[in-house]
């Protein structure tokens, strides 16, 4: 529409040259009201790219496990330890691993003789063949005379080794009494035997103490192996002049394998083998002093 009538108020179209209404002529044409402007809202850029997220480079994953050779000892046999003990020969008895607690940690000194005792094995292996009982048990002696943890462990463990055990004590009895070979074979083999006798006594004895001096008991053929393991040092009994101190070195030996398989203190380890020693010193006197008796009748 182009506006209205000034007269009547009809509206009138552009191009109308009067009224429709009252016929008032319209001096000109009133030109067309422009269209209103529709805003045409700005174009939206479009949107920035964001910057690339960081790689996050993963770990490679594991390899994959390496089939290890079968081991020497059977599944239910005590685990290897390294450097000790070669692995016995097949058909050789295997029993049941024991269980242990934590082991001491070694004195500085018995540290410092591990090179030697791996030396001195090593002497006896080429000797001895270590898959078989003679080697096995000259090995574990040697090495329990240095004072080698890891062999007290590992006979503590094996529980197989209980037979093989008490035939160390027999040998180191019989060698620690070879000085007596001199007088009589008689003489001899009963104070070895006596000697013995006294091992096995202060053995059960140290089993029964164990509990409650140490807090840890072990069993009477545990203790027989650990024991056997340190008793190498008085095979050299027979020595002249020399008898105090190896009976000095084999209580420390006897100390260092109560140590390394049950980790007791070293001075509760020390009571506990002085209480066994005087027991069986005790309840073997008679017997002692009864075989004097019939040799000197």
């Amino acid at each position: 529409m182009a506006g209205f009538c000034s007269q009547c108020g009809v509206p009138r179209k552009p191009e109308a040259r009067f009224c429709f209404g009252c016929g008032t002529p319209f001096s000109a044409p009133v030109a067309a009201a422009p269209a209103p402007a529709v805003a045409i809202p700005a174009p939206v850029p479009p949107p920035s790219k964001l910057p690339p997220l960081p790689v996050c480079k993963l770990p490679p994953p594991p390899p994959p496990p390496v089939a290890l050779s079968s081991p020497p000892f059977a599944a239910s046999g005590p685990a290897p330890v390294p450097g000790v003990l070669s692995p016995p020969a097949a058909g050789a008895p295997v029993g049941p691993r024991v269980e242990l607690p934590p082991s001491g940690e070694p004195w500085e000194f018995q540290k410092n003789l591990l090179p030697h005792a791996d030396a001195l094995a090593k002497t006896v292996n080429g000797v001895l063949a270590p898959t078989q009982a003679p080697g096995r048990i000259a090995e574990r002696l040697v090495r329990g005379v240095l004072l080698d943890s890891r062999a007290f462990r590992q006979a503590a463990e094996d529980s197989a080794w209980t037979g093989e055990a008490g035939v160390a004590l027999a040998v180191t009895s019989l060698i620690g009494c070879s000085a007596l070979l001199a007088s009589s074979p008689m003489i001899w083999i009963g104070a070895a035997l006596i000697g013995l006798a006294g091992q096995g006594v202060a053995i059960l004895a140290c089993s029964v103490l164990s509990g409650p001096v140490l807090g840890v008991k072990l069993e009477p053929a545990t203790a027989l192996r650990t024991l056997a393991c340190a008793a190498g040092a008085g095979a050299l009994n027979f020595l002249p002049g020399v008898g105090q101190i190896i009976q000095i070195w084999t209580l420390i030996c006897g100390v260092a394998a109560l140590r390394a398989v049950t980790g007791a203190e070293t001075a509760k380890a020390a009571l506990l083998l002085i209480l066994s020693g005087i027991t069986g010193l005790v309840l073997v006197a008679p017997l002692a002093a009864g075989m004097i008796w019939a040799i000197l009748r």
